[in-house]
């Protein structure tokens, strides 16, 4: 039954769409983690350089 389901699943990208939903779940938390260190990098060197 459950081999059923997945093979009538609607693909999307050649994968069912819970792992594609998974997918962008992982990309976007990806893409917010380089936002936090890009941040935390632009911070510390706008410090260092006010301070110079």
């Amino acid at each position: 039954m459950k081999t059923k389901v997945t093979e009538t699943a609607t693909q999307v990208n050649g994968h069912a769409p819970e792992y594609t939903i998974r997918e962008i779940i992982y990309t976007i938390n990806l893409i917010e983690n380089l936002n936090g260190k890009i941040r935390k990098n632009t911070n510390s060197q706008y410090f260092s350089v006010t301070y110079l």
